[in-house]
């Protein structure tokens, strides 16, 4: 089944990650294809990843903790071989992490019209009251200033 959040959607090594274990991300890896990962854990679990591997997007340690972290809270567990998570991005770490940020997604999108309307009047009635402080403090100044 093909990825459906936008983040993933149409991503090679992540397509092949969700249906093959031979394509499976393991610690060591580094594309664009890890950067959306480490994006993606930021983003669902607030997971700690290292500068040095955001910016080069590598599978480091960091990344591999938060791959970890992510599985263990989720109980991403494959029973018919582990009897503990690891930190291998393998089909059932994918489909999961594709689930979240697709309802992620949905969320960000049905929010951020209702906060564009909010940011929106609200930015319009600071930049009023601003107008208005601005207003007084001229009439102040020129009021002190004829005296």
């Amino acid at each position: 089944m093909a990825l459906q959040s936008q983040l993933f959607r149409g991503v090679p090594e992540l397509e092949a990650a969700a249906v093959s274990d031979p394509a499976h991300i393991l610690q060591g890896s580094n594309s664009d294809h890890v950067g959306l990962i480490q994006q993606a854990l930021i983003a669902l679990d607030a997971a700690q990843i290292l500068r040095p591997e955001l910016a080069s997007k590598r599978y480091g340690p960091s990344t591999a903790a938060a791959v970890l972290r992510y599985k263990q809270r989720r109980h991403i567990i494959n029973r018919s071989y582990q009897q503990r998570a690891d930190n291998i991005v393998g089909k059932m770490t994918m489909a999961a992490l594709d689930k979240e940020m697709a309802q992620l997604e949905r969320t960000i999108s049905t929010d951020s019209i209702r906060l564009t309307n909010v940011t929106n009047n609200r930015v319009d009635f600071l930049l009023t009251t601003w107008i208005r402080q601005v207003d007084d403090l001229m009439i102040s100044i020129i009021h002190h200033r004829t005296q």
